[in-house]
C-alpha cells in the first residue's frame, strides 16, 4: 500500500489544491476511512471533511463565500444561495423525458410487432451460415421492461445458452445489441415477458451481420 505514494502520482497527477466535502452521511465517512488506506498522504492532506457548513469559513473568505453557508456574497436579488451562478441539483421535469415512440414503430415495415403473454416468451430463429458473423438485435417495449437472451439449437435438438436472459429496461430506451458467432447453425434470440399481472406489446428487428458490416437477411 506504501507504494501508492509514488505510483498514483505518476500515472493520475493530479492538479487540485483543495478538496472539502460537507457531509454528515455515517457512510460516506466509512468510505473515505477505505479511501485513506490506499489514497497517497499528499492526496488525503488536500481533502478535508466539513459536518457543519458554516465551518467552511476556515477555509474561505467570507465575501467569497454565499450566504447559504455563512458568507457574505449573495445573488443581486438577495438570494444567499446565489443560484444565477451556482445550479444546484433538481427533479427533472417529466417534460424533458425523451421515451421512444412506441407508435413510430408500429408504423415501420422493418419491424416485426407482437404481444407477448404474461410470464411468456418468444424466441427468433436465425441462421448462421459463417463463423464471425454477428447477430444483432433491436426491441422495444410499450408496456415495460423485458429479458432478452441467445440460445444455440444444435441439430441434435439440444440447447445452449449464449447469452442467458438479461433485464432490458427497452420501454424507456431501445434496446440494440450484437453477439458474434462462434458456430455455424441455428441461433434463438429469445424476448420474455417477466411480468405476471399483464401482457407486453413489443416491436423487434433481428439481423445477421457480415463481417464487413453488411447485413446477410
Amino acid at each position: 500500500m506504501n507504494n501508492s505514494d509514488g505510483i498514483l502520482p505518476n500515472y493520475f497527477p493530479e492538479f487540485i489544491n483543495k478538496a472539502i466535502v460537507i457531509t454528515n452521511s455515517r457512510v460516506l465517512n466509512i468510505l473515505f476511512k477505505l479511501f485513506k488506506a490506499i489514497a497517497p498522504k499528499n492526496t488525503l492532506s488536500k481533502i478535508e471533511l466539513v459536518k457543519d457548513p458554516k465551518d467552511l469559513q476556515k477555509f474561505v473568505d467570507e465575501d467569497q463565500l454565499i450566504g447559504y453557508y455563512g458568507g457574505t456574497l449573495v445573488d443581486e436579488d438577495g438570494d444567499p444561495k446565489f443560484s444565477s451562478k451556482i445550479n444546484y441539483p433538481s427533479k427533472i421535469p417529466k417534460s424533458y423525458y425523451m421515451a421512444p415512440k412506441f407508435a413510430d414503430y408500429e408504423l415501420n415495415s422493418e419491424y416485426t410487432k407482437v404481444e407477448i403473454g404474461r410470464g411468456q416468451e418468444i424466441s427468433i430463429a436465425v441462421e448462421v451460415d459463417t463463423i464471425g458473423f454477428s447477430i444483432i438485435w433491436f426491441v422495444l417495449s410499450k408496456d415495460g421492461e423485458l429479458e432478452i437472451g441467445i440460445n444455440f439449437k444444435a441439430e441434435s435438438g439440444e440447447v445452449e445458452t449464449v447469452q442467458p436472459l438479461a433485464e432490458v429496461h427497452c420501454h424507456i430506451c431501445p434496446e440494440s445489441g450484437s453477439k458474434i458467432c462462434n458456430k455455424v447453425g441455428t441461433y434463438m434470440v429469445v424476448i420474455k415477458n417477466n411480468a405476471v399481472l399483464k401482457n407486453k406489446r413489443v416491436a423487434y428487428n433481428v439481423d445477421v451481420l457480415k463481417e464487413d458490416g453488411q447485413d446477410v437477411i
